[in-house]
């Protein structure tokens, strides 16, 4: 919902498995069955209701029913894996918006900020675009109600509702004096998980997967047709911060550049029924093509399948940073005339090699590692072979066959785009200047009103130098030695603000690179950001063009 100023950031979809699987009650759960430790489910269940009628009964104060039980829930769970959760009825349908890719409302992107919500996109051809709603309108009023007064939830109550029924809301625009009105008519929105594609050269495409949802496997292929069409030989599929989703889109996706029927992927678990293999679908579109795949730390789940899938086969290079490393697979389970869904990790997934890349660290809520689990899981130390002979690991994500160094921020770049001030400049900056062309440069002009505008919001951060500097005004005031230290401590407070000042001129590129994405965003939209600047300027991109070039050195990577 909110979009931050990474423009690589993604909703996590963590429904691996993509199955929704609706039980009752007493298909679930055989009350004379024994449990693991010789009690049956009945025991325990008793104990529960004992427990509970106990306390209503002889607990000094009213007890909330529905907390009390919540917290029961909460805690049965507590020992599992972190994805093991208990849904209510909204996170449910959250849950499913978000693997399915579609929602009913108005189809806007938002910033919800000290009571305040502003459009950060308005999805085209969803009916808020069509209306001329614009990026920086602030929603001020919903159906008659300030926005200001509302939780983030209630919002968001209002602005959704099913196709063809109407909201009607007020925003205020920057440059526009009087507050604007619109009603405007719910619609299916959809949310496309191919973000962009384009060909960076006449033989080299490029592909952004964002998500997993529904429809990734059908939008990539046509995406993919659509390259070849236009002379794509070599191919980047970016999976950068692709926080995973449906395990059947992930298989899609592999099928395009794999043979038909070769194993994609295969899942265990302690029922027979979560032990499967699955294969590849159909005749790849893209077979032969050299191909390179980008993922960072936050490529997770079935975004990990495809990179797994590609490395195990030798079917193109991995570039980036070590994955995530999730290899759980999660079933939902819904009773009937229940408030509650049960997401529960089922099975672990396994990649052709033999590996799972599920991290250990991060297969328990209080991180804890389980000696049994641990023990049982010994081989994802172990090395493991692709097709080709190359030794490959598992147990801590994907590990990329061409690392790629990432630049950290300084703490003036890492505020700025927290406070997302880069956004709203190009607000302000966009209502004041009219006329702006696409290959618009980033002026020193527009960087000094960058600055002064950053310090009109009265914006403050510190430095890693205050952090240390305060730390040690901290110890020798322990020491009660603070007065000895005051004319040193003074000296280095002023030494760190002169530094300070410097900050602004050692993060100009980045400023000057963050302002014209910005800009380029409102005025032209996600294309733009990613013809002008990803496919540009972004360094990952430009390492795996310049491998694609490189057929021998490509080749060299993927040899045994």
């Amino acid at each position: 919902m909110k979009r931050t100023g990474n423009v690589y950031c993604a909703v996590i979809v963590v429904l691996i498995a993509g199955v929704f699987t609706t039980v009752a009650l007493s298909q679930n759960s055989d009350k004379s069955t024994p449990a693991r430790g010789g009690r049956s489910i009945a025991y325990y269940t008793k104990i529960i209701s004992d427990i509970a009628l106990s306390i209503r009964e002889n607990y000094m104060d009213d007890v909330n029913l529905d907390e009390l039980f919540n917290s029961s829930f909460e805690g049965m769970l507590a020992n599992l894996d972190p994805y093991s959760v208990l849904l209510r009825r909204d996170d449910y349908e959250a849950l499913r918006e978000a693997a399915s890719g579609r929602y009913e409302g108005i189809g806007i992107d938002i910033d919800y900020r000290d009571g305040e919500v502003t459009i950060i996109t308005p999805l085209e051809g969803a009916p808020a675009s069509k209306l001329g709603l614009r990026p920086g309108d602030k929603i001020v009023k919903i159906e008659g109600r300030i926005v200001s007064r509302l939780t983030n939830s209630e919002f968001n109550a209002l602005a959704r509702g099913k196709a063809g029924t109407t909201v009607r809301i007020t925003v205020e625009r920057p440059g526009v004096a009087n507050p604007m009105d619109y009603v405007v008519e719910r619609a299916v929105v959809e949310l496309h998980p191919v973000k962009y594609s384009g060909m960076l050269d006449q033989s080299l495409g490029y592909v952004r997967i964002s998500k997993f949802a529904e429809k990734a496997g059908d939008e990539f292929q046509t995406a993919l047709r659509d390259l070849k069409s236009r002379g794509c030989q070599s191919l980047i599929l970016d999976l950068r911060s692709n926080g995973g989703g449906l395990m059947d889109q992930a298989i899609s996706v592999v099928s395009q550049f794999i043979p038909k029927e070769k194993l994609v992927v295969y899942t265990k678990g302690q029922s027979q029924s979560t032990q499967r293999r699955y294969l590849s679908t159909g005749d790849p579109i893209f077979p032969e093509g050299n191909l390179v795949v980008l993922v960072d730390s936050g490529t997770a789940s079935a975004a990990e399948i495809v990179s797994g899938a590609v490395q195990d086969w030798d079917r193109g290079v991995i570039m980036g940073t070590v994955t995530y490393g999730k290899g759980l697979v999660q079933n939902v389970f819904e009773w009937e005339n229940s408030d509650y869904a049960l997401k529960l990790t089922t099975s672990k997934y396994y990649i052709p090699s033999g590996r799972s890349i599920q991290r250990p660290e991060r297969s328990h809520k209080n991180g804890a590692l389980d000696k049994e689990l641990g023990q049982a899981n010994n081989q994802d130390t172990k090395a493991f072979k692709t097709n080709n002979g190359r030794k490959v690991f598992g147990g801590g994500g994907i590990t990329p066959d061409v690392p790629v160094s990432r630049k950290g921020l300084l703490p003036l770049e890492h505020n700025l785009s927290r406070e997302n001030l880069f956004f709203q400049f190009a607000i302000d900056y966009t209502a004041r200047v009219k006329s702006i062309p696409r290959d618009f440069p980033v002026t020193d002009e527009m960087i000094r009103d960058f600055r002064a505008f950053v310090k009109s919001k009265d914006f403050v951060y510190k430095s890693s130098s205050e952090e240390l500097l305060a730390n040690l005004e901290s110890a020798v005031a322990a020491e009660g030695k603070a007065k000895s230290f005051t004319t040193e401590i003074e000296a280095l407070r002023k030494a760190i603000e002169r530094e300070k000042d410097q900050d602004f001129e050692r993060g100009r590129e980045f400023i000057r690179s963050a302002l014209r994405r910005e800009i380029l965003y409102i005025k032209f939209g996600d294309s733009a950001v990613y013809e002008e600047i990803i496919t540009k300027e972004d360094p990952a991109v430009r390492q795996a063009m310049d491998l694609l070039k490189d057929r021998g050195k490509y080749n060299a990577l993927l040899k045994g």
